[in-house]
């Protein structure tokens, strides 16, 4: 496959911009308003295109706009060289720079190049020991990573580089900061990126990181419960946002008199699947109809079919695997509700879309959907890993058309209130731009996150 070093010229990595701006977000500066604010940036993801990049994603459209020269950087591409793809996506990959689709010789040349500097070579492996131990220097290829990421930085000027916290891109940040002087920060997801990171690791990433930004409440709290108060000054929240113009009410339904439920989710232990079809065999034994649909792949799916092959309900329950947007998208306007049965603390961006599509939610009740969603108001909410609330719930939807549209109102209210993209990449850009123009990544003073807060309202805040 092609692959550039340029920056695309155009947003192909996203959908079109959410309109439904915020308060202030004309008003946003760009970075040339900041005398030391690098130019140049690299967002670096583990792989590429890949539905699991949509925090990325949002987070490249909001720093374009912010007037930031965005280049992608990738660790390696999920497409098939002769694959079939619409020109949108054939841009986005051609402009993205693919580390190791330089093959192993230059690798090794690299590795050579880089000995003739045998104090920033050694300490760089040194790390990658540290982190993931002596196996890594032949399990993994992170330090070669870092010396062909290195050269292709230095060619085009980048200073600054960005990475997902629990990712393999991560890792590679982590070590770049110890290999050359460089800022680099991190997007903390969800909590669960803690234990993809490993906590033994975790001090090493935090130490290097430049600061940190973490999708909601609940990650940053979970980040600061594992970490000693000194990084705390590291840590930054923000709310996770949707595309309100792409996900929104669509008059659809699949068949009148089946009530569908739609849950999008990795197929994970720790989302829940196994209480949803606990759940919808307790409706089924109840005489009531129901359709599931699960949307994600995951190591619990052959688990999954297997339990809905012993419950007698392989007609009721459709795995559709990993979808793309638009064809989600269909799935909320074809669906009646939607339920997150995850077990995680943070919040459900599945869910968020499925609220700004008009779809009465159901969700566990963690603390990041505490954020989210208001008892009785926007969403209803059950005991998590409880089948027996998740299946009372849905009999209230089932039965109450007008209570589902309450909810679906709402719920579509809550999004464009608080969590629409627009309003939430502009606080995103405030403080990666603040963070960046404070001497590249040096602790920012409180007047100036204050400062933010009076400007922008408490409409901008994660939480009430």
């Amino acid at each position: 496959m092609k692959s550039s070093g340029n920056p695309p010229s155009s947003e192909s990595f996203t959908s079109q911009t959410d309109q439904t701006a915020g308060p202030g977000t004309q008003g946003t500066a760009s970075v040339g308003d900041g005398d030391d604010a690098p130019e140049k940036i690299t967002v670096l993801l583990s792989k590429h295109p890949c539905s699991a990049n949509l925090f990325a994603a949002g987070e490249i459209r909001c720093l374009r706009r912010l007037g930031y020269d965005i280049a992608l950087s990738a660790l390696e591409s999920t497409l098939d060289v002769g694959a079939d793809l619409n020109h949108e996506i054939r841009a986005e990959t051609e402009a993205t720079y693919y580390l190791r689709a330089r093959g192993r010789l230059r690798e090794l040349a690299n590795h050579l190049r880089a000995a003739t500097r045998p104090l920033s070579y050694l300490t760089v492996v040194y790390w990658a020991i540290r982190l993931d131990g002596w196996l890594s220097l032949v399990k993994n290829r992170h330090v070669a990573d870092v010396l062909t990421l290195d050269r292709w930085m230095r060619r085009h000027g980048i200073r600054h580089l960005h990475a997902h916290f629990g990712s393999e891109a991560g890792r590679v940040a982590v070590l770049m900061r110890h290999f050359r002087p460089v800022t680099v920060s991190l997007t903390l997801g969800n909590a669960d990126d803690l234990h993809y990171a490993g906590i033994i690791r975790l001090q090493q990433k935090v130490e290097a990181a430049d600061f940190i930004i973490c999708v909601g409440i609940a990650a940053r709290t979970a980040l600061m419960r594992f970490t000693p108060h000194r990084y705390w000054h590291k840590y930054d929240a923000y709310a996770p946002g949707v595309d309100t113009l792409r996900f929104q009410p669509r008059p659809s339904r699949l068949k009148p008199g089946t009530f569908t439920v739609l849950c999008v989710g990795p197929l994970e232990p720790h989302n829940g699947q196994r209480t949803l079809l606990e759940a919808c065999k307790i409706l089924r034994e109840s005489g009531r109809e129901i359709r599931l649909v699960l949307v994600g792949a995951g190591s619990d799916e052959t688990a999954l079919k297997s339990q809905a092959k012993a419950s007698d309900l392989e007609q009721t329950v459709t795995f559709t695997g990993a979808l793309h947007q638009d064809r989600l998208c269909d799935w909320y306007s074809r669906a009646d509700a939607f339920v997150n049965s995850s077990l995680s603390a943070d919040m459900s961006l599945p869910a968020m879309e499925a609220m700004a599509s008009g779809l009465a939610c159901v969700s566990a009740r963690t603390t990041g959907m505490l954020e989210l969603i208001r008892e009785g108001s926007d969403g209803l909410l059950v005991e998590p890993a409880s089948a027996h609330e998740l299946a009372g719930a849905l009999l209230r939807l089932m039965d109450d058309e007008d209570l589902r549209k309450h909810l679906a109102g709402h719920g579509r209210a809550r999004i464009l209130q608080k969590y629409s993209l627009a309003r939430t990449s502009e606080r995103f850009g405030f403080l990666f731009q603040t963070r960046l123009s404070s001497r590249h990544g040096r602790r920012r003073t409180a007047v100036a996150s204050d400062a933010y807060r009076m400007k922008s309202g408490p409409s901008s805040d994660p939480v009430d």
